[in-house]
């Protein structure tokens, strides 16, 4: 996955002499990173690299034997069947 800052603003921290030095926030973002997994059971955490105004990661997707996960399935879970219904007719359009 990539992750963007807002409107492109260099929030992590800098390159200095070829390498990435972060500052507080690269630092938090950082440790956020380290701390999904332990978050989340149902994710492992590949490598990652954290740059100025963005980071990469890998995150990988495990099946969840939570009794409290959600699961979807692959399909999204919409409240208003009306919406649903108007979704379907717009993929059918495509």
């Amino acid at each position: 996955m990539t992750l963007c800052v807002q409107d492109k603003q260099h929030l992590f921290g800098k390159i200095k002499k070829g390498r990435m030095i972060l500052n507080e926030f690269g630092k938090i973002a950082y440790q956020e990173w380290e701390n999904s997994a332990q978050i989340r059971q149902e994710i492992e955490l590949d490598e990652f690299i954290i740059m100025p105004n963005h980071m990469h990661g890998i995150v990988i997707i495990r099946e969840s034997t939570a009794p409290d996960s959600v699961q979807t399935h692959g399909h999204v879970s919409q409240q208003n069947s009306h919406v649903s219904q108007q979704n379907s007719q717009s993929h059918k359009k495509l």
